[in-house]
C-alpha cells in the first residue's frame, strides 16, 4: 500500500506531495528544493510510470541549470551532484528518484555519465 508524504520547499508552504511506501519514508533524504529517493523500489517505478518518460543522457562534466516547472527523475546509469544556488551539495546515482522542484536554480556536476527517465509538472 502507499501512501502520501508532503514535503516542505523551504519556502513555508507545501511543496509536491509524492506517493511513497512507508519503507521509502526512511530512505527519503531532502536537501534545500531537493528530494531524493534512494533506490526507488518497482511500486514506486511503476505507480509513477518512469519507465514510459523520455530518456535524457549527458556525459561527464559541470553546467548551471534553472528549472522552469517541476521536475522528478529516475536514474537508469550515472552519478551526480547538484548543488542548488546558496544550498549544500546532494548527490545521486542509478536507481534513485529525484524531484526538483520549479524556479530552483543549481549545479550540475555529472561525475559519471548519466541517463535518466524525466518527466516535468
Amino acid at each position: 500500500m502507499l501512501g502520501f508524504a508532503s514535503v516542505s520547499l523551504g519556502t513555508g508552504r507545501k511543496g509536491v506531495s509524492n506517493s511513497i511506501s512507508k519503507v521509502q519514508r526512511s530512505r527519503v533524504f531532502m536537501a534545500k528544493q531537493i528530494e531524493v529517493v534512494r533506490g526507488a523500489d518497482e511500486a514506486t517505478i511503476n505507480k509513477f510510470g518512469c519507465r514510459s518518460w523520455p530518456v535524457w543522457s549527458s556525459e561527464t562534466g559541470t553546467f548551471p541549470w534553472e528549472y522552469s516547472e517541476n521536475e522528478r527523475c529516475l536514474l537508469i546509469d550515472g552519478n551526480v551532484t547538484v548543488t542548488p544556488e546558496g544550498g549544500e551539495p546532494v548527490s545521486f546515482g542509478a536507481g534513485d528518484m529525484v524531484t526538483f522542484p520549479a524556479g530552483m536554480k543549481c549545479m550540475w556536476d555529472v561525475k559519471k555519465a548519466v541517463n535518466k527517465h524525466y518527466l516535468f509538472f
